[in-house]
């Protein structure tokens, strides 16, 4: 019979996928390096075995993926949160450091952005909208699970939006159809699509947002946008053309790329 130390080796993957499965703390594993799998455990992992070399994804694997201060649950319905986006949600937070705000997240997929900003500012009211159903069901599956009050709405960007808000902020689809090529295995396969790909080299969903986005923003109010690392002066330029007298900065993310997008109106 194989034993747990046989089987993981050194491969950190498998070692974590067996502890959410077992419900095990990692002392627990220690105690057990040497005793003999259990049958059912040993299927699991060689079954988890396979598909990590198939390149499916280790959190759609668990059903986890960290974000901010959440574990957020996630499958194929909905993209797998970036460290990136973490950025995103930390500049919101410094930039807002009052209790009452109008937020609208929009393409929320798992929830991460919504969340993670009701988590930090309980008091913030929060839409989520997405145009996916499916990405829905999971965003409100990880609002009950940590008992935060986002409403989640099903809407094509602002087509089922009502009302104003002091931030708008959007992780839209922004890889070009011809970068397809170019990417990852484990994204392309197993990531959904909607989520990823834009038209008019990955700005389409930029050019619709800032097109009606004066509407929804109150007076002074913040428009945010994550962005592919070369779509700085492009989304810059865009908003230049629907909002004259804005602020607009181009930020870039730890490793030094342009990633984000902030305008704020100045009237």
């Amino acid at each position: 019979m194989v034993k747990y130390f046989e089987i993981l080796g050194t491969d950190k993957a498998i070692e974590l996928l067996l502890l959410d499965y077992k419900g095990w703390e990692k002392t627990d594993l220690l105690l057990n390096l040497r005793k003999e799998v259990d049958p059912s455990s040993l299927l699991f992992l060689n079954q988890a075995k396979q598909k990590l070399q198939a390149n499916y994804p280790l959190q759609y694997l668990m059903n986890q993926a960290p974000f901010c201060d959440l574990d957020l649950y996630v499958d194929e319905r909905v993209l797998i949160p970036r460290p990136e986006t973490e950025e995103l949600v930390v500049l919101i937070l410094e930039d807002h450091q009052v209790a009452q705000l109008d937020v609208l997240d929009i393409g929320t997929g798992s929830g991460a952005i919504a969340l993670a900003l009701k988590s930090a500012r309980p008091m913030w009211q929060i839409l989520g909208v997405d145009i996916s159903q499916q990405a829905l069901q999971v965003a409100r599956k990880n609002a009950a699970a940590y008992q935060l009050d986002v409403n989640f709405k099903a809407s094509d960007l602002f087509s089922n939006v009502s009302g104003s808000f002091d931030v708008i902020v959007s992780n839209p689809p922004y890889i070009a159809v011809s970068e397809r090529d170019l990417m990852d295995e484990s994204v392309l396969n197993h990531e959904p699509h909607l989520a990823l790909f834009a038209d008019n080299a990955g700005l389409a969903i930029y050019q619709r947002l800032i097109a009606q986005a004066q509407q929804f923003l109150k007076p002074r109010g913040y428009l945010y946008f994550e962005i592919g690392f070369k779509q700085g002066a492009a989304v810059k330029a865009l908003l230049e053309a629907h909002f004259k007298s804005a602020e607009i900065d181009v930020l870039k993310d730890l490793s030094g790329r342009q990633r984000i997008v902030r305008m704020r109106l100045n009237d």
